[in-house]
C-alpha cells in the first residue's frame, strides 16, 4: 500500500493543529506571566512552602528512579524503611512524574523537574477546558475564554505547591469524551472515556473520585431525559471499564494492601475543617492583585489555602449570560446543574455559615460512605468541577454574545455596513475584553519562593552517603512529629534522599504507617536506651544527628552521653553507628 502526502495534505493538517499550538503558547505565556518569578527559579527554589513541594519532589524523583531501575517495585520507596509499598501513604502522581521525567533524566535536578510538572499543568490543563468549550459551543473564542477561567482561576494559585491539585487536565477529557459516547455510542469513546478517567486516577485521587461523580450525574440526566441509549451502548461502556479497572489495578494494589493495615480513611470531624464556608465563596488568595485585600476581612480566620474560593466577577457574569442564553439549551442545563451540585459538595458533609457550624447535613455524607471518598480529607477540592462548569457555562455565554453580535450586524442596511466595523473585528474584539478583564481579576504575581539548596550545595552528610556503595538504612534526628508545623522539618530530609536513595525511616505523608508516631514518642527520648533500642529495631545501620536543630545545651549532652561510635562528622551533622556492635569506646 502507498501513502502519498502532498503539500497540500500538510498544510490541510498545518491548519488544524496551528489553533490549537497557537492556544497553548497563549496559555504558556499567561502561566510564566501569572507565577513569575517561578520560572527563572525554577532550577533552586520552590514555591510558598517546603511541605508538600518537597514531598512531592521526592515522589516525582522516586517513581523515574523506579522506573529506570526497577519498576516491579515502584511502590517500594525509600521513605517510612522498612515498610513495604511507601509511596502509597499518600499519591503516586504518576502523570506528572511523566512530565518531570524528561527534566530529570536530562539534569538530575529534582527541584527543577518537580517546578516544571508544575508550570505545565498550567497550560495542559487550560487547553482541555478549551477543547471541551469549543467542542460544545463550536467557538474557537468561548474555548479559548473556557481555558482561562479554568485553567488560572484564583484558587489555583493557592495549590502552587501541590502538583496533583493544579494538575486537573483529565477531567474536562473525560467529560468531553462521555458526551461524544452520548451521542455516538462507539468503542472508541468508551475507551476514551475509561481511559481518561484512569489518567486522571493516577494523577490525583480526589480529580478522578470528583470526575466520577459529575460523569455519574450525567449519565443519570442521559438516562432520565434523552433516552438515546440503548443495551449495548451501555454494554460497551461496561466492558471499556472492567477494562479500565485491570489497567488500573497493579496501580491500586498497594493501596489496597496497605488499608487492611493502616486506617486510610477520614472520620467526619477533621473534614469539616477541610470543607468550604459559605463565605468562601467571597474570599480570594491574599496575593490577588484586585481582590486580595478587598477580601481580607472575609478570609479572616481561614486557616487553609482551600478556602479562598472566589471566581471572578467577569467569570460569573458571563456564565450568567450563559445559563440565560447558552445554546444548545439542553448541554446548558446539564452544566448548570453540575455547577450547582459541585458547588454544594465543596461544603463537605456539615454545612458551615460565616464561621458557624450549622448542623445541617449536606449530600456529601452520603459519598463519605464510600470507599474511596472516605479517603479524601478535603471536599472543598471539588471546586474543580465547580469551576470546571463555570468556565463552561462562561464559554456559552461569550458564544451568545458573540452570536447576538453577528445576528445584529446581519440586519444592518448596506449604508450601516459601510460606516460601522464589521462583524469578525466587532467579536474578536469583544471576545478580546473578555479575556483581558478576567486575566486581570486572576493576576496574583509574584508568587513567594524559597531558595532549595541543589547539587553540590546539597549539606555534605547526604553528599557523603551518596558515595557510600552498598544499599542500607539510615535515621534522621530529630524525629519530627507527625502533626502541625514541626512535621515540615522531615520534609527535608525526604528531599536530600533524592541525593543519596538510601533507605530513610523517617517519612512524611498523609498517612503514616502502623507505629510510626509510637517510633518518634521513642526517639523524643534519644540517647536513653529505650531509644537506642527502639532505633535499632527499623533496621537502620547509621543515625544522623542534626546539632543545629538542637538547642545548644541540648545538643551538647546528647553528644557526650549517647553510647554510639561516631562514624563522621559535617560540621553540626554528626553520623552515629546503629550497629550492636558500634559502641563508643570508653
Amino acid at each position: 500500500m502507498t501513502v502519498r502526502w502532498s503539500l497540500a495534505d500538510a498544510r490541510r493538517h498545518l491548519d488544524c493543529v496551528r489553533p490549537w499550538l497557537l492556544a497553548f503558547s497563549t496559555y504558556t505565556l499567561l502561566t510564566i506571566a501569572l507565577t513569575w518569578p517561578m520560572l527563572p527559579r525554577a532550577a533552586s527554589a520552590v514555591v510558598r512552602d517546603t511541605g508538600d513541594t518537597l514531598q512531592q519532589t521526592y515522589s516525582l524523583a522516586w517513581i523515574w528512579r523506579a522506573f529506570t531501575t526497577d519498576p516491579f517495585h515502584l511502590y517500594d520507596a525509600t521513605i517510612f524503611y522498612p515498610q513495604r509499598f511507601s509511596l502509597a501513604f499518600s499519591e503516586s502522581l504518576l502523570v506528572p512524574s511523566l512530565l518531570a521525567a524528561p527534566v530529570q533524566a536530562l539534569t538530575g535536578n529534582p527541584i527543577l523537574a518537580y517546578n516544571v510538572a508544575t508550570l505545565l499543568a498550567f497550560p495542559l490543563t487550560a487547553l482541555a477546558a478549551c477543547a471541551l468549550a469549543r467542542a460544545l459551543t463550536g467557538s474557537w473564542p468561548a474555548g479559548l475564554l473556557a481555558g482561562l477561567i479554568y485553567g488560572f482561576y484564583p484558587y489555583r494559585f493557592d495549590q502552587l505547591t501541590q502538583v496533583q491539585n493544579v494538575s486537573s487536565y483529565w477531567p474536562p477529557l473525560t467529560l468531553w469524551a462521555l458526551l461524544r459516547f452520548n451521542t455516538a455510542p462507539t468503542w472508541r469513546w468508551a475507551l476514551v472515556f475509561w481511559g481518561t478517567l484512569v489518567a486522571g486516577a493516577l494523577t490525583s485521587l480526589y480529580s478522578a473520585a470528583f470526575t466520577a461523580v459529575a460523569a455519574g450525574l450525567f449519565q443519570l440526566w442521559e438516562l432520565l431525559a434523552s433516552r438515546r441509549l440503548g443495551g449495548a451502548a451501555y454494554l460497551r461502556l461496561t466492558i471499556a471499564g472492567l477494562g479500565g479497572l485491570v489497567v488500573l489495578a497493579p496501580f491500586a494494589y498497594p493501596y489496597v494492601v496497605l488499608s487492611r493495615s493502616a486506617a486510610f480513611h477520614w472520620s467526619i470531624e477533621p473534614m469539616i475543617g477541610f470543607s468550604a464556608d459559605l463565605k468562601d465563596w467571597l474570599s480570594a488568595p491574599p496575593e490577588n492583585w484586585l481582590y486580595g485585600r478587598v477580601t481580607a476581612p472575609v478570609r479572616a480566620g481561614s486557616l487553609f489555602t482551600q478556602h479562598n474560593l472566589f471566581p471572578g466577577l467577569g467569570a460569573l457574569v458571563l456564565a450568567g449570560v450563559g445559563l440565560v442564553a447558552g445554546r444548545p439549551r439542553a448541554l446548558v442545563w446539564r452544566f448548570g446543574l453540575l455547577a450547582a451540585v459541585s458547588a454544594v459538595m465543596v461544603h463537605g458533609p456539615v454545612l458551615i455559615a460565616f464561621g458557624e457550624l450549622t448542623g445541617i447535613p449536606l449530600p456529601y455524607l452520603l459519598l463519605h460512605r464510600l470507599p474511596v471518598f472516605s479517603s479524601i480529607r478535603v471536599p472543598s477540592r471539588f471546586v474543580v468541577i465547580a469551576m470546571l462548569s463555570l468556565a463552561v457555562l462562561a464559554a456559552f455565554g461569550l458564544s451568545a454574545v458573540l452570536r447576538w453580535r453577528a445576528e445584529r450586524v446581519q440586519r444592518r442596511t448596506p449604508l450601516e455596513q459601510g460606516l460601522v466595523p464589521g462583524r469578525t473585528v466587532t467579536s474578536t474584539w469583544i471576545a478580546l475584553a473578555a479575556g483581558a478583564v478576567i486575566a486581570a481579576e486572576y493576576v496574583s504575581a509574584p508568587v513567594r519562593t524559597i531558595p532549595v539548596p541543589v547539587g553540590t550545595a546539597v549539606p555534605a552528610v547526604y553528599q557523603w552517603l551518596a558515595r557510600q556503595p552498598d544499599q542500607f538504612a539510615i535515621v534522621e534526628l530529630p524525629m519530627w512529629p507527625t502533626k502541625g508545623d514541626a512535621e515540615l522539618g522531615t520534609t527535608w530530609y525526604i528531599y536530600y534522599a533524592t541525593y543519596h536513595w538510601k533507605g530513610l525511616v523517617n517519612g512524611r505523608t498523609t498517612f503514616y504507617p502502623p507505629g510510626y508516631e509510637q517510633l518518634v514518642e521513642s526517639a523524643a527520648r534519644f540517647p536513653a536506651d529505650p531509644a537506642i533500642v527502639a532505633l535499632r529495631g527499623t533496621g537502620a545501620r547509621y543515625l544522623i544527628l542534626h546539632g543545629d536543630l538542637y538547642p545548644p545545651p541540648e545538643r551538647e549532652r546528647l553528644m557526650a552521653l549517647t553510647p554510639l561510635r561516631e562514624v563522621a562528622r559535617f560540621g553540626s551533622d554528626i553520623v552515629y553507628d546503629l550497629d550492636l556492635t558500634g559502641r563508643r569506646q570508653p
